[in-house]
């Protein structure tokens, strides 16, 4: 009896810009071990927790239930009309038809193909929030936008999407995805796949494949050498490549697990604290039990509620697991003036990992930030005022 087939390694992922067409499934397995990383090195203790809990599986389940997903995003890249987009690379395919049909983009198509294939690995399947069609919606939004459900697409993929093509296109996306689902461990369905942790779980995968698309990466891994055949030996050579280069991508992208330095207010600030701050300092550590709280603080301008604020943060995201901060403001103008406030807190206090961020659309003019900028002084850049924020450190 014939074994699986091999993966066909002409099949492209990557070519814009590159010395060589990098191939689809070995794209795929970049992405999956970026997804592990990020597990492992960048979510804190707290948000693998509460991920894991809203996919209804234990935390190592649900590690490898990403680098699963993450495997699969772009898996509808093995089709006719994104191959055509490279003619040397599609001119190398042999046994494939062509599809003369209207043109999708794979990120739509993974949205439309993957329920069935989620459904025959046993992925419960009935209301929309179920996990079959809530993974393939969410994998189908990698590119920020998702698409809603469609009983007939989902129940019949080729017929009511044309472009994914049939015969050796079919068969080479089941043997990808049957190989990637081999290499990062064969995880079982999740029990559920709430809508918190769709968006988590898709923000990873984002992340995942972000990190493993820079041409840097891409050049090293093509100047290291690709694999000699698609079988499951050399591509399970590539993964374990691509997992000891991942470490190494988030340093460089400054991702890490954010840490503070032990103390209390004194520690976090250089003066003595007045009433409001003493109160929180001395109360609020008694209050926090590890799970996620909210703490409003109401006082006049002038009182100290930025250094309360970043002190409550601190104990608060500590106690949770899940330290971090986002700091948002109604304006351009308050927003680069708290960077500098934030940014010294988190020069005396943070330790191991961290990135400070400035999240507005004109942040490049900030030279505080960007050292390319012109720096921003007494006013808000020019341009409209809308999503001002800063933040530091892990997801929210």
């Amino acid at each position: 009896m014939d074994g699986p087939p091999e993966i066909d390694l002409t099949l492209w992922g990557k070519s814009r810009g590159l010395p060589g067409r990098y191939p689809l499934v070995c794209h795929l397995l970049d992405a999956a071990a970026a997804a592990e990383t990020l597990w492992d090195d960048y979510l804190s203790p707290g948000l693998r927790a509460s991920l894991a809990n809203e996919l209804g599986v234990g935390e190592r389940h649900a590690r490898h239930l990403l680098a699963y997903w993450a495997a699969l995003h772009d898996i509808c890249k093995c089709m006719f009309c994104f191959q055509a987009q490279d003619e040397t690379g599609l001119g190398q395919l042999s046994g494939y038809p062509e599809v003369r049909a209207e043109p999708k983009g794979h990120a739509f198509a993974a949205h439309v193909w993957l329920g069935q294939l989620l459904v025959a690995a046993g992925y419960k399947v009935g209301r929309k929030s179920s996990p079959a069609i809530r993974v393939a919606q969410l994998l189908g939004g990698h590119h920020g936008r998702f698409s809603p459900f469609n009983h007939r697409e989902f129940r019949d993929p080729l017929d009511s999407l044309p472009a994914l093509g049939d015969g050796k296109w079919e068969e080479q996306r089941q043997a990808i995805a049957a190989l990637v689902h081999e290499l990062t461990g064969r995880p079982e369905p999740p029990q559920q796949v709430s809508a918190a942790g769709g968006a988590l779980a898709c923000g990873l995968v984002i992340l995942a494949d972000w990190l493993v698309s820079q041409d840097t990466f891409l050049h090293k891994q093509i100047g290291a050498g690709l694999p000699e055949s698609g079988d499951v030996a050399c591509l399970g050579q590539h993964l374990v490549r691509s997992r000891a280069s991942a470490s190494r991508l988030l340093r460089e992208a400054g991702l890490g697990q954010l840490t503070f330095k032990p103390g209390g207010f004194g520690d976090d600030f250089p003066f003595t604290p007045n009433g409001l701050q003493k109160s929180i300092s001395e109360c609020l550590p008694a209050l926090v039990d590890g799970d996620p709280g909210l703490l409003l603080i109401m006082a006049p301008m002038g009182e100290g509620k930025t250094e309360a604020a970043l002190h409550a943060g601190r104990l608060m995201g500590e106690a949770a697991g899940m330290p971090g901060y986002f700091v948002g403001l109604p304006t351009m103008a308050t927003s680069d003036q708290m960077l500098r406030r934030v940014d010294d807190f988190r020069r005396r206090r943070v330790e191991g990992a961290d990135s400070l961020t400035l999240l507005h659309g004109m942040a490049w003019l900030n030279a505080t930030y960007s050292a390319e900028g012109d720096s921003v002084v007494g006013g808000s850049p020019v341009g409209g005022e809308d999503k001002h924020a800063c933040s530091d450190g892990q997801l929210p």
